[in-house]
């Protein structure tokens, strides 16, 4: 009896498989590190972008905030449930309502952070301590690049709606 074993290797074959897994991997290397530069460039880009624009809204916001309290106040005179106060001190900004249960919300503007903070404090002032809420209002930008604000259930892409809500929060006022 004799057996024969005949071994061939073909090393153009076996070399092909290898490499292209090698190739394979290389290349999604490469495309992961693309995406990751091009989103690291996309991000500055919108840093930029929200750093420049930021302040601007920050304005108009205050503005609207002391503006809709002041109309408030004209309009509804009597009536101090529908009423509030603004006060600016540097980057923040505090609303208070004038009745009970009392409502004070606290905005801090976050440039480097791109976003707007709000405390929301609520309850009677013999109480020692107030109900507190925290919120953040983020900066971003859309496509157009155009500046919005969104928080965890909505978007504003104007300081008059975002005014609106807060003051409407602040003051009880249902829609």
């Amino acid at each position: 009896m004799r057996i024969e074993f005949t071994v061939r290797l073909d090393t153009e074959v076996r070399h092909s498989v290898m490499s292209d897994w090698i190739t394979r991997l290389k290349r999604e290397e490469e495309e992961a590190e693309k995406a990751s530069e091009l989103s690291t460039k996309r991000r500055l880009h919108e840093a930029k972008g929200i750093t420049a624009k930021a302040p601007a809204f920050w304005e108009d916001l205050v503005d609207c905030l002391k503006d809709d309290a002041s109309r408030l106040r004209e309009a509804f005179p009597q009536d101090n449930e529908r009423q509030c106060s603004v006060a600016l001190r540097g980057n923040s900004c505090s609303v208070q309502g004038q009745k009970a249960p009392f409502t004070v919300l606290n905005l801090t503007f976050n440039v480097d952070g791109m976003c707007i903070d709000a405390r929301w404090d609520s309850g009677d002032r013999k109480r020692e301590q107030p109900t507190r809420r925290s919120t953040r209002f983020n900066l971003r930008l859309n496509v157009a690049e155009d500046l919005y604000v969104s928080n965890e259930d909505q978007t504003y892409t104007n300081p008059a709606h975002l005014a609106e809500y807060l003051i409407k929060r602040v003051c009880n006022i249902k829609d």
